[in-house]
């Protein structure tokens, strides 16, 4: 998956709310992180408090593979919260 697919997925799907790109920080709660260290690509996804949770953090070769993760973790995430209500 390529930028322009992942972001019209998005958009129609309706999960721009929990996208953030960059490294996690303290203001990202409920959110699914796309960053680059190096030549990896990385995901990771935050709770309500804005902390990352270890074990979803996960490492790629390329920007494409890290797409695809993250629009997965971007649907667990938005399932989770219309099940919180």
């Amino acid at each position: 998956m390529n930028r322009e697919e992942f972001d019209e997925t998005i958009r129609r799907e309706g999960l721009e709310r929990y996208v953030r790109y960059g490294a996690p920080d303290s203001t990202g709660s409920d959110k699914v992180f796309l960053f680059k260290d190096g030549e990896r690509w990385y995901t990771a996804m935050s709770d309500e408090r804005a902390v990352v949770q270890p074990e979803t953090v996960r490492e790629f070769d390329s920007e494409s593979e890290a797409l695809d993760d993250m629009l997965d973790g971007l649907r667990v995430l938005k399932s989770e919260q219309k099940f919180k209500g």
